[in-house]
């Protein structure tokens, strides 16, 4: 079963391309998202480019998140890369990203994090539509640990949701729309500048 699953999602990457493939040269930004490069991650290994997703940095405040249980936007950035805000979720708070758009071929996404008291764990979810947009679907991508000092976050790949996001069929062919988020488990923790899909030039 998990063989032919996996035939169906290649043939329909492969359809996908060809239709992006015989666009007219007003789509030639089918293929992208429009991101603007940088490594915010360099220093700790990960010499990847990013993209900072929408209100990544909190910068705009709480616009486009959806915050519940007491998950605030803060007046205190990370130490690790300018700005001046932060989101502050109490234990058992959850905030959950605007939309930010992937390319099919970027697998990953990664933000900076700590936890005040040094314990408890982040729960990271994904969500997206697919099949024509008529479906949402919520994915774990994992758990997050961190101490009392800023820290990058794990590098969490979203492959699967990004071939399946595809299926929805988004303006941008190539691409999904994902929604990020995060909820405190155990325990408080502050997370800032949210970056999406290390960028594969195609």
């Amino acid at each position: 079963m998990k063989g032919v699953l996996r035939l169906v999602l290649v043939g329909v990457v492969a359809a996908l391309a060809v239709l992006a493939g015989s666009a007219k040269p007003a789509n030639a930004g089918v293929l992208t998202c429009n991101d603007k490069a940088e490594k915010p991650f360099a220093a700790w290994g990960d010499g990847a480019n990013y993209a900072l997703a929408p209100n990544g940095s909190f910068e705009s405040g709480s616009s486009g998140w959806s915050l519940s249980g007491g998950a605030r936007v803060v007046a205190e950035n990370n130490s690790l890369r300018s700005g001046s805000y932060s989101l502050s979720l109490p234990s058992g708070a959850s905030a959950t990203s605007p939309m930010a758009c992937v390319k099919v071929a970027d697998p990953a996404s990664r933000f900076l994090l700590r936890a005040p008291a040094g314990s408890g764990k982040l729960r990271v979810d994904v969500q997206y539509k697919t099949l024509l947009g008529l479906f949402t679907v919520t994915s774990n991508l994992g758990y997050a640990t961190a101490g009392r000092e800023w820290q990058p976050g794990p590098k969490y790949n979203h492959v699967l949701a990004n071939i399946l996001g595809a299926l929805a069929l988004n303006n941008n062919l190539l691409s999904a729309q994902l929604r990020f988020k995060f909820t405190a488990v155990g325990g408080s923790f502050d997370v800032d500048d949210l970056f999406v899909d290390p960028l594969v030039q195609i």
